[in-house]
């Protein structure tokens, strides 16, 4: 079933707080479904930065590596670009969990940058909360399961607290997410 499946590839954004309008990203992360392609990694400067939630609790995590490697805006956007322009994929499809808030930050990166999306992406995208809903309401798993930890718990997707959070081990969390969810549908 997973043969067609080379144009997904998994993201998440480690952002200051949940806030649309006043939080930045400062983490992404991409990861091919297809493990023949390597991942992308890159952590985003931004000089004036509004913490909100819980985002700057989780931003302790990784911060001595985002003070090493971050970028300006404009030079994320060139290497998420060439990234894709590597990979080859003529239609890539964006997943995650709750998708839309990590769209709403690539787009804010791009705005801030002044930039162009890649032309690479796709106008679809898959969201894990979304299947997750689904089936629950089919009772294949428990109705609480939608969140991202309740569903990384049901299916004994573990993690340390300073793995949590990160872009990375996320988007690698959501892609192993992915593979549990197509089992259930398939049965």
């Amino acid at each position: 079933m997973t043969d067609g499946f080379k144009n997904i590839f998994f993201i998440d954004i480690e952002t200051s707080g949940p806030k649309y309008f006043e939080s930045v990203p400062l983490n992404v992360s991409i990861v091919p479904f297809d493990s023949s392609f390597s991942n992308f990694e890159a952590f985003i400067r931004y000089q004036d930065i509004c913490w909100a939630g819980r985002g700057r609790e989780f931003f302790d995590d990784y911060r001595s590596e985002w003070e090493r490697k971050a970028v300006s805006p404009e030079r994320f956007c060139q290497g998420l670009n060439s990234y894709f322009q590597d990979v080859g994929v003529p239609e890539i499809i964006l997943t995650g969990h709750n998708i839309s808030f990590d769209i709403h930050f690539l787009n804010r990166v791009y705005s801030d940058a002044n930039a162009n999306l890649p032309q690479e992406l796709s106008h679809r995208t898959i969201d894990t909360h979304t299947l997750l809903f689904l089936l629950a309401h089919l009772k294949k798993i428990p109705t609480d399961a939608t969140s991202s930890d309740s569903a990384f718990n049901l299916f004994g997707l573990t993690a340390t607290d300073s793995d949590r959070h990160t872009a990375t081990f996320d988007a690698l969390l959501t892609k192993k997410l992915f593979k549990r969810i197509l089992e259930i549908f398939e049965m």
